[in-house]
């Protein structure tokens, strides 16, 4: 939380924003809305998604999607 300098990277117009807990919220609500409707429109159009943490070494996600009966087109 605090002062954040976030860059527009179509343009490079830079912006300070102060991140207060509530906007914080409102980040990962709209975020987690967006992969929810991302997951279903993959889901409409049978296309592979699988989510994923980008902290997680690749080969572990691939892995785990395989274990699942997922696969990467």
């Amino acid at each position: 939380f605090g002062e954040a300098q976030f860059v527009d990277t179509e343009t490079g117009d830079v912006r300070l924003i102060d991140v207060t807990p509530r906007l914080a919220a409102a980040y990962a609500a709209a975020w987690e809305a967006h992969a929810v409707e991302l997951e279903r429109f993959c889901g409409r159009y049978d296309v592979g998604y699988v989510r994923a943490d980008a902290g997680q070494p690749f080969e572990d996600i691939i892995l785990k999607a395989f274990r699942q009966g997922r696969f990467l087109a």
